[in-house]
This record gives structure tokens, sequence and C-alpha cells, in this order.
């Protein structure tokens, strides 16, 4: 339903940005320049609303053509008929509706010779909104004709105010709803209640996100002059006044605006009560009012569907976790290998350039790699001597066990985790298990998740050996670069050694 509004509010792409002036543009097309003399002192000094007129004169339909094509928009056009040719008015319409796809300027056909270009057909056939004859436009007349283009022209204009208001409102509530658990959330949705008020082009505006924290307002996040106002108490913004209308709003939970400031409260049922407080230099009118409330009261249930989904993702984590920490205590290691295999992990992945999504999922994702250990006997997993070969193929075997409680899941993590349950034994130059895959055959996950996992093994008391030091370790690895490992990643471990011993000073056993 909302693409579908999404693609019906865009349909007009030919619409022209709208002007933010107290004139109007009309452009005057005629071939006498007697009758521009004329207009010009008529509409001297024409007011509506507070809005004057900004004439500009072309002589022919061909000059018209070029101020339009590069000038604009026009709230009217005053246009004659026979100029360079009987038609070229006539003409001059037809390029302004089809070509230039603008449907919002107002034409008036002012013509000498109304024999020569019948009035039924001139409205019905070229979208002209008046006709006159020259001869019967009287001061006052024309006065009232161009009052009445004008009037509808704004009232075109303000439902196309409302048509870009409400793309903008689309837009930005799907970019909420886009965002992640890697994301600055609070700073996301700032940006969009810009975007929604159209102040994009000025950064210098002042804006803020607050947070109702206890009953006090907590600023969360600043733009413009109040950039720096970020993570603080609202006793830091340095103007009373506004701090005091923003403790009302907070309060009231209704949307207050006094000309230059407007602040809109949304509430979600797990994030508490968050306002937006935006100025500016212009006064604020009824539109700004409209379009910021209305994102107000719809990014609220985006906002709480976010804050779960964040929840079920941060309670999925944790149940990933577990399993893998219970899947290591069976086969009697310890539950902070899998947390180092993780950040192991995500430290390769992050100096791989890995994107960011991707990265979160990998350390997701990791403590699964050795969850095929739920189907070997005990006897085997916790012998304290070596391994015979039946047994040893027979430990083999966790890698597809793993993979095929995994593999039917339709998470994402869960995927990447049956994944890395196949392959993390597979070895770079083919003589690994159980599929003997080679080099790139093996995703880089996996890739990544094997050493880590080797490393940390290495690093490891286990019943069947003793720990060794990290230097050894990592000296063991630099032995199976290209064999056993990925020849880059290997590098790229030992490039830095200084990040994994923090990372073993930070999840000692």
């Amino acid at each position: 339903m909302t693409d579908d509004l999404r693609i019906i509010l865009r349909n007009n792409e030919g619409t022209k940005a709208l002007p933010d002036s107290s004139h109007l543009k009309v452009l005057i097309v005629d071939d006498e320049p007697t009758v521009h003399d004329i207009t010009a002192l008529v509409l001297k000094n024409f007011v509506y609303h507070g809005y004057k007129l900004k004439l500009i004169s072309a002589y022919s339909a061909a000059e018209a053509r070029e101020i339009l094509s590069s000038d604009g928009p026009f709230a009217l056009i005053l246009l004659d008929v026979i100029m360079e040719t009987d038609d070229a008015g006539l003409t001059l319409a037809r390029f302004i509706r089809e070509e230039l796809k603008d449907f919002m300027v107002r034409i008036i056909l002012r013509t000498g010779q109304p024999g020569m270009v019948p009035q039924r057909q001139v409205m019905r056939d070229y979208e002209i909104d008046d006709y006159k004859e020259k001869a019967e436009l009287t001061s006052e007349r024309f006065d009232a004709t161009v009052t009445a283009s004008i009037r509808t022209y704004l009232g075109f204009r303000k439902l196309e105010q409302s048509r870009q208001g409400l793309v903008r409102i689309l837009d930005a509530i799907r970019d909420v709803e886009k965002s992640s658990i890697e994301d600055d959330l609070s700073n996301r949705i700032l940006d969009q209640i810009e975007s929604v008020m159209d102040r994009n082009d000025h950064p210098e505006l002042g804006s803020l996100l607050i947070a109702e924290n206890e009953g006090k307002g907590h600023i969360i996040s600043g733009r413009g002059i109040h950039k720096n106002l970020t993570d603080c108490d609202l006793a830091q913004l340095n103007n009373p006044e506004i701090a005091g209308m923003i403790r009302e709003t907070l309060k009231e939970g209704k949307t207050l605006h006094d000309g230059h400031h407007i602040m809109t409260t949304f509430l979600s049922k797990k994030g508490g009560k968050f306002l937006a407080y935006l100025e500016d230099a212009k006064e604020f009118g009824d539109m700004e009012r409209y379009l910021v409330e209305l994102f107000a009261s719809h990014v609220n249930a985006s906002l709480d569907n976010i804050l779960l989904n964040r929840e079920l993702i941060s309670t999925q984590k944790e149940i990933i976790a577990t399993l893998g920490e219970v899947i290591e205590t069976k086969s009697g290691e310890t539950g902070k290998h899998v947390q180092r295999v993780g950040e192991l992990a995500k430290l390769l992945a992050e100096k791989k350039d890995m994107s960011p999504e991707k990265r979160e999922l990998l350390f997701s994702a990791s403590p699964l790699h050795d969850i095929g250990k739920v189907g070997i006997s005990d006897k085997i997993l916790k012998k304290p001597g070596k391994l015979t070969p039946e047994e040893y193929e027979i430990m083999k075997e966790h890698a597809q066990i793993g993979y095929n409680i995994l593999k039917a899941s339709k998470k994402d993590v869960l995927q990447l985790g049956a994944v890395i349950c196949l392959e993390h034994h597979e070895w770079w130059d083919g003589s690994g298990y159980p599929k003997g895959l080679s080099g790139r055959e093996i995703s880089l996950e996996a890739r990544i998740c094997s050493i880590a996992d080797v490393l940390d093994a290495l690093r490891s008391q286990r019943i069947y050996k003793d720990a060794i030091p990290l230097d050894d370790a990592m000296e063991i690895i630099q032995q199976g670069r290209g064999t056993q490992f990925d020849p880059e990643l290997v590098d790229i471990l030992f490039a830095c050694k200084e990040d994994v011993k923090e990372i073993y000073r930070s999840f000692e056993n």
C-alpha cells in the first residue's frame, strides 16, 4: 500500500521546484510592444495575499520557449495567438503542457482576432485556462482575470507542496524502518525529520532530538548551531525559554510551534518519549506543522518495530552464544572459546574490509561453528588421549551434522552458521574435510572462522592437551599459511597482533 502510494505521488515528475519568495513570475508573450507596456502598467501595483508579480517579456513564441526552458516556475502566462505564425501561441501552449509537463502554470490566451481561433476548440484541445479578446479586456476585467488565475495557481501549488511533503514523509518512514542494529537510530530519525521539512540545503539551521529520561529532557543529537549538544542534559541548551517550551511539549505530548520554532513528540512503548525540535529563519507555516506531525504519528509504529526487532536480535544472539557455550561445555571446553572465536573472527573481517552488516552477522553466527558436536558421543569428545583413525572419522562428521541441523532455517544468521559448520575444517590446499574444497571455493566467513578456531584451540587448555603461548600458536598458524589457511588472512592476523593480544586480555578463562 505504501509503495503504491509513493508511485502515485511521484507520477508528476515534471513539476519544477516551488519558489520560496514573495514574487510570482508572469510571462507576457506577444509580438506587440504596446501590449507589454499596457500590461505592465495595469499590473504595476498588483498584490494578492502578499504576493507581488514579476513580469517577464517575450516577443515571440521562440523567445518564450527559451525563457520557459531555462527560467521558472511561472505562475501565469499571458499568451498571444498570432505571432511569427498564425498558430505560434497554440503551439507554445502545447509545448508547455506536453513537453515541459508544466500543468500548474495558468495560461490565458489573448487574441485580437477571435474569429481565427474558436474559443471552444482552443479551450478543449490546448489545455488553455482562459480565453480573452484583447478588445474586451478593460483594466478592471483584466485585474479580475489575473486574480482568478493567481488564486488557482496558488491552490495548485499548495497541493504540490503537500504531494512533495508526503513523498518525503513516505521516504523518511521507509528509511527509518530500514534501520538495522548497526545504525545510529537517533541520528537517522533526525536526518529524516530534516528531510521532511526540506531543510537539507540549510545545514546551519538548528535542530535537536531529545529523549525524556526519568521525567527530564536529555539531548541525544544536535545539528547546525546545536551540533555540539550531543548526549547531554537539556539544561545545557543556552536558551531557557526554548528549553522551557521543550519541557512543556514533552509533558503535554502535543506539537508546539511559535512561528520560528517547532517541537513535536513521538512516543514509543518500548523506547520512551522523544521530541524533535527545529528552528528556522523563515516562519513555519501550517504545512510545516502538518508534515512534522504526520511524520511523528507514523514513526511511532516504526520506532516500536525497530526497538522490538533489536530486542529480538539481541535475544537471538544471546541464545546462539549460549548454545555455542553449551556445546563447548559438552566437549569439555570453556565457554570463553566461542566468545574469543567470535571476537577474533570480527577482527579479521574488519581488517578484510567486510561490510559492518556482514561482520555483525559473522560475529553472531560464529558460536555455532561446532554445534554438530551435539551428535558426537561423549566417549569421543572427552577422550583424554589421541583419537584412533576410526574415532577421528566419526569426529569429522560433526561438520556435516552441524550443517544438517541449521540448513533448513530461513534466518540469515543460521544459514551462515550452517555454511561455517560445514566448511570451517576445509583447507586452503583442498586437503580438509568434509568436501575437500580449496581456495576461494571455501566461503570467506568459514576461512576466517577456521583461523580463529584453530588459534584459540591452540591457546586453550583441552582435556587432551595443554595450552600454548600466543606467539607459539601464531607461529603454527604461520606454518599453515597457504596450506591449511588463506594466506591473505594469515598476513592480516599478524598485522593486527596487538589487537589479538587485547582480545585475549579481555576474554581470559
